[in-house]
Formats: structure tokens, sequence, C-alpha cells
């Protein structure tokens, strides 16, 4: 298992076991990481650079949903619409990102 957790207090956000991932946020929405990872039992991790990810997800979504491309640009104007939020209600986007 992976324990997900906060640097600076250490807080467990949540545990991941198998077939789970993490850092797929970071590289959709162009963010540094949202926390730290740590594995608490053997654990066999795979990594995979931003890009081969990225090329991944589209092969996989057009295999998946018949060539839905669209779901990445989504994944984009959500990330924008993220920064605005930021930027214009601070107060609001760190409830947004601590869920």
């Amino acid at each position: 298992n992976l324990q997900c957790y906060k640097e600076a207090d250490k807080q467990v956000l949540k545990v991941c076991g198998t077939g789970d991932y993490v850092g797929e946020l970071g590289i959709l929405f162009e963010k540094p990481r949202a926390c730290s990872v740590a594995a608490i039992t053997p654990a066999t991790v795979w990594e995979l650079e931003g890009d081969t990810f990225i090329e991944s997800y589209r092969k996989a979504t057009m295999d998946t949903f018949g060539g839905a491309s669209w779901i990445l640009p989504i994944a984009k104007a959500l990330r924008v619409l993220m920064k605005k939020i930021e930027r214009t209600s601070p107060d609001k986007f760190k409830g947004i990102k601590s869920r």
C-alpha cells in the first residue's frame, strides 16, 4: 500500500492499494504535486513521464470511447477554471483542493 500525505504536517490524505494511481492531477492540471507518497507495505510501482502519460491517456480514451478525444480538452478547460477560482476566490479554491 501507498500512503499519500501532506509534507508539512504528515497528515494522511489517503491510502492507495493495488491498481490505484497517484500524480495524474499534477500532469493534467500542470500543478505542483499536492502530496507526498510513501510505501507502507512492499509495493511495485510504475513511473510514467508526463508526456508518456498524456499519450497513453489519449490512446486509452480513443480505444475505450471510440475516439472521444474531447476528454483531454475538458481536463484542460477545468484547469483554467480552477486557476480562475484560485485567483478570484482563494478561500473557495482551498476547499476544492482538500476534497
